[in-house]
């Protein structure tokens, strides 16, 4: 049998029930607090004397309790690291914390970060490891999945120290300030990490006739936060990277001017934990590529085809456009390689230009929600390009919104099964166009994307739960 009483305005209730173990459900009205079940043993007592017990429910937030340790199992020293959720400024700081008290109220030692937040869309999250001293810890993207809960949720993340490589670079034999220096990197090749982690899951192998554990490279490595900018005397130094003695890494250095410069890349090969390299850039004697359809793009290689045609690889940074998508990892480096520019088009591409290995990117939309942009030929295993338009370039592909919950209360709506959300463009057809300019560079366009299925269709959910749908030309988000 259950009781169910309403709760006043100042929070107070009463009923009678019998004298014994009860548990009390306590089902907020306002979906900005989280419902919760306390167990209560009810003694006798008599009307003038009731029994009172207070109730604290808690806001519907995430809670993240990051712990950090070495590969031997030992805590990091407070303020050595920086731990950052989404890339979110407001969700970044040092592992100041100790100890925390775990779920039986023991106190437990441990170097770590505590996040509380609100956020009903998203339950997957990347969390950012980076050195926030002088120290050669390499960096790290770590995927966990949080839901709303009253307890801190506690993820533990093991970091390992690495290499370093330090050296000089110059520009006609001049030192070379602010060029930038960075490891090789794509996302093709992300799972690079020499530093092996335990793989349950992995077969046993054989090594020099003797089974050994199981492992695979640490895929949670963010290579792509690897790199420094030069002083004003053309040093530069880069920490944390995931090579091991006897290892070889590819470096490249590259420099942003007001003329043409060619980039330079090394090999280096670590001895003792440490790597020397010195760049010696020198200027093109050929046109400044300053983007491609608009985008900026750091020259690694530039080589003369004709009198009219050059051939051009770096990174592009698509990251310098006014669309409503952000970058997932600000760290992430997008080449494109041989790319011919030709002096009658502007040294501009005279068509589309591929992503290298890039079919799909993982961004943010309005700060808010995690979105997969896939090109438009993923079946094809086409990747993503850089097309032209009247106002300079942009990206096309398909938007999803992924990793999302909207955990709202069951008796209220219900999306699990919807099917992805997409955003969608309204047309004069019976569907809405799924291709959107994801990516763009140009004038701020008015963006007002609907949500529709992957076939610009209506979306379905439950609604106290009964089956209905969203129409798609009338359904948005913001």
């Amino acid at each position: 049998m259950h009781t169910t009483v309403p709760v006043s305005t100042l929070g107070n209730f009463g009923f009678y029930t019998a004298a014994r173990k009860q548990k009390i459900k306590v089902i907020p009205l306002d979906n900005g607090y989280l419902e919760d079940t306390f167990d209560v043993d009810v003694t006798a007592t008599s009307n003038t004397s009731p029994l009172v017990k207070n109730f604290t429910l808690f806001r519907r937030e995430h809670r993240m309790l990051i712990t950090l340790e070495d590969e031997k199992g030992a805590p990091i020293t407070p303020g050595d690291l920086r731990v950052t959720v989404n890339n979110e400024s407001s969700l970044s700081r040092t592992n100041i914390l100790t100890s925390y008290i775990d779920g039986t109220g023991k106190s437990v030692s441990a170097s770590g970060v505590k996040f509380s937040f609100e956020n009903v869309s998203v339950n997957n999250y990347d969390i950012k490891i980076t050195s926030a001293s002088n120290t050669v810890y390499i960096p790290k993207l770590v995927k966990i999945s949080n839901t709303e809960s009253v307890d801190y949720k506690v993820t533990k993340i093991v970091v390992e120290k690495g290499s370093v490589i330090s050296g000089k670079v110059t520009l006609n034999g001049q030192p070379a300030k602010n060029a930038r220096v960075y490891v090789h990197y794509n996302t093709a090749d992300e799972k690079m990490s020499s530093v092996p982690i335990f793989d349950k899951s992995a077969p046993v192998k054989i090594v020099n006739g003797m089974p050994v554990k199981a492992y695979e490279e640490d895929k949670t490595i963010n290579k792509a936060a690897l790199e420094d900018f030069t002083d004003e005397f053309g040093n530069y130094e880069i920490k944390g990277l995931p090579a091991k003695d006897g290892e070889t890494i590819k470096i490249h250095a590259t420099m942003e001017t007001t003329f043409a410069v060619n980039g330079a890349e090394k090999n280096v090969t670590i001895t003792s934990g440490l790597g020397m390299a010195d760049f010696e850039l020198t200027t093109f004697n050929g046109p400044l590529v300053k983007d491609i359809h608009g985008f900026p793009i750091a020259v690694e290689k530039i080589e003369k085809l004709s009198e009219t045609q050059f051939s051009v690889t770096g990174i592009v940074d698509l990251s310098k456009n006014n669309s409503s998508l952000t970058w997932a990892n600000p760290d992430a480096k997008i080449r494109v390689s041989n790319v011919v520019v030709n002096a009658n088009n502007n040294y501009q591409p005279v068509g589309a230009v591929t992503l290298d290995a890039i079919a799909n990117l993982k961004m943010r939309y309005l700060e808010k929600y995690n979105v997969l942009l896939r090109s438009e030929n993923t079946a094809t295993n086409k990747g993503l390009k850089i097309e032209k338009t009247d106002n300079g370039g942009a990206v096309k592909g398909t938007v999803s919104i992924i990793d999302n919950s909207f955990n709202y209360p069951s008796s209220h709506l219900n999306f699990d099964n919807a099917g992805d959300f997409y955003l969608s463009t309204v047309t004069n057809a019976a569907a809405n166009t799924v291709v959107i300019p994801a990516i763009y560079v140009g004038a701020k366009k008015n963006e007002k994307f609907n949500l529709s299925n992957v076939f610009g269709q209506d979306l379905k959910f439950s609604f106290i739960n009964f089956a209905t749908t969203a129409n798609a030309k009338t359904s948005y988000i913001g």
